[in-house]
């Protein structure tokens, strides 16, 4: 499976890129962030968003 070009965090808008596994897969920080939050890619906002209207 082909890796996502490196995104955009829509929490801290810093760099995070894709960690593919076997069973599916997750964004990550470059470094972590102070306050511990997840990396968060746009397609994750927009669904939450969704779930929240």
């Amino acid at each position: 499976m082909s890796q996502p070009q490196p995104a955009t965090c829509t929490t801290c808008h810093t760099a995070i890129h894709w960690i593919d596994c076997p069973t599916g897969g997750w964004w990550r920080h470059d470094q972590h962030p102070a306050d511990n939050h997840d990396a968060e890619h746009d397609h994750i906002a927009a669904y939450h968003a969704a779930q929240e209207a």
